[in-house]
């Protein structure tokens, strides 16, 4: 096998590193860590010198250092890590030439491999050896410098501005009251508007002085629909409870929409004010996921809509609220008053979530 191969080299190797280890050792603690620079300098020199010779390379590739590591842990304890090692070697690229003993303990040097510009390493390091700082005091000088840098970066970036839509929800069983001149209907005969170009032909009694344009509020009792006529706006108008059927993509869905009166209307919509990535990339399909995530559990949804695109697909906005898990199961909403007022809206949170772009 080619580590047995390898394995007289390997032993020269591991026995060099161990004397010149406890060499070191035996010289005076108090200036053991400055030495020991030099002993980590000649350890690293002696690693590259036998990497150079290709032997233990070709033999244990990346492995060495690790093998090392271990070996060397066992007869000495602690200090013979894989990144220390690899920090020994990284001492001797830097400096083939050391000057000994230098001021610089190995802790120091530890300390500026931290940092990647060799520009701002040197000068680091001049200043550890001009005004004699400790490496715990390198540490806090090298630490407060990535921290205003990191200040500053903070400061100049601009911030993400996330465009916001209003999100008008509308009023459910509202409608406004058509008379169609095409028609040619009787005096005082109105229809109701439900929206997706769908009229209801509906008597209307109690509704005193009732005419064409007017808005009136529906709600059923007792298997009849009572109307009432009402000041609010038309643009809170033709809004709906659908169920979601299936979902195109991110901005584009397929629902039955329930306009009132036991009327239905399956319609292909299109999610207003925003443009989602294609489903062919993965973008799209990330967005498409969060989509069919959100609405995947929901009984119903609350549209709001709009009008056509060129596609003649209806614009709407889509608020829902997600299941609710407690510890006696979960809750599906029912209420699709609760469901307007409270719900999510599902437009902007593609945007919030950078799903989609407005457009």
């Amino acid at each position: 096998m080619q580590i047995q191969q390898t394995d007289i080299t390997y032993q020269k190797l591991l026995t060099d590193i161990a004397n010149i280890y406890e060499q070191t050792k035996l010289q005076s603690m108090r200036e053991v860590n400055k030495r020991m620079v030099q002993a980590y300098w000649q350890i690293g020199k002696r690693i590259i010198d036998e990497e150079q010779n290709s032997a233990l390379r070709a033999g244990y590739g990346t492995s060495l250092l690790k093998r090392l590591s271990e070996d060397l842990t066992t007869r000495y304890g602690r200090g013979f890590s894989p990144s220390n090692i690899n920090d020994m070697r990284r001492l001797y690229i830097e400096k083939p030439i050391l000057q000994a003993p230098g001021k610089l303990g190995w802790t120091h040097y530890r300390t500026l491999f931290t940092i990647k510009e060799k520009n701002k390493r040197d000068f680091w390091e001049q200043q550890a050896e001009n005004y004699n700082l400790s490496s715990r005091d390198l540490q806090k000088q090298i630490k407060r410098e990535k921290e205003v840098a990191k200040a500053e970066r903070k400061k100049e970036r601009p911030k993400k501005i996330i465009p916001k839509l209003y999100a008008n929800r509308g009023q459910l069983y509202t409608y406004k009251l058509l008379k169609p001149e095409s028609m040619h209907l009787k005096d005082k005969h109105l229809l109701v508007d439900c929206g997706f170009n769908i009229w209801r032909d509906l008597l209307f009694e109690g509704v005193q002085g009732a005419d064409a344009g007017d808005i009136v509020v529906s709600a059923k009792q007792e298997g009849s629909y009572c109307f009432e006529k009402t000041s609010i706006e038309t643009k809170t108008l033709y809004t709906y409870k659908a169920l979601v059927e299936r979902i195109v993509d991110a901005d584009t869905l397929w629902v039955n929409v329930d306009c009132g009166f036991n009327t239905w209307t399956r319609q292909k919509l299109r999610l207003r004010g925003i443009d989602a990535p294609e489903i062919l990339n993965e973008a799209g399909q990330q967005a498409k996921d969060f989509v069919e995530s959100a609405l995947r559990a929901v009984e119903f949804v609350i549209i709001k809509t709009y009008g056509a695109d060129k596609y003649d697909r209806y614009l709407v906005d889509i608020f829902y609220l997600p299941v609710e898990y407690s510890d006696i199961g979960l809750h599906l909403e029912t209420d699709p008053y609760r469901v307007l007022q409270q719900g999510k809206f599902l437009n902007q949170e593609l945007l919030d979530l950078g799903l989609a772009k407005k457009v």
